[in-house]
C-alpha cells in the first residue's frame, strides 16, 4: 500500500469514529459489495476477450 492510500484510509477511518456501530456495519457491507462487484467486473472482461 502507498504512502498516499495509507493518508487516506487514515482520514476516512477518522471520519468514521464518530459513526454508530449499525451505520459502521452498513458502510462495511457496501465497501464488501462494492469489491466483488470490482472482481466480477474484472472476471467478465476477461471472459469476453476470448
Amino acid at each position: 500500500m502507498s504512502a498516499v492510500s495509507k493518508h487516506i484510509v487514515k482520514s476516512y477511518s477518522s471520519l468514521f469514529d464518530g459513526l454508530d456501530a449499525i451505520t459502521k456495519l452498513e458502510l462495511i457491507e457496501s465497501l464488501t459489495k462494492s469489491i466483488k462487484k470490482n472482481k466480477d467486473a474484472k472476471e467478465t472482461a476477461f471472459y469476453i476477450s476470448f
